[in-house]
């Protein structure tokens, strides 16, 4: 994770889902709900990967010249190495209503 934080100058703060739910109760929201995400967002990111590697490849090296497309293909796939090991998992708030 460092890695991929470095190769794009991230400076993310990661919480857990239940801190993040917590955070939203702390700032006055009621029926906050979470609903774990990641094996659609890895799922998607290696689709996403694939796609940038291949097809979409020599229209981002038209569109982006050589440097920035490689830049991109190899941040995707440091995104996707970050997602398969569990060091970054997606999730999703709902139904969050303001008291």
């Amino acid at each position: 994770m460092r890695y991929w934080f470095k190769l794009e100058g991230l400076t993310y703060e990661l919480e857990t889902s239940p801190a993040y739910r917590d955070q939203f109760v702390q700032c006055g929201f009621t029926d906050v709900e979470t609903e774990e995400a990641t094996e659609w967002y890895c799922n998607e990111a290696r689709r996403e990967y694939e796609l940038i590697q291949g097809d979409l490849y020599p229209r981002m090296v038209e569109l982006l010249g050589q440097k920035d497309a490689d830049h991109y293909v190899e941040n995707w796939w440091a995104m996707v190495v970050v997602i398969e090991k569990g060091e970054m998992r997606q999730g999703y708030c709902r139904r969050c209503r303001s008291s």
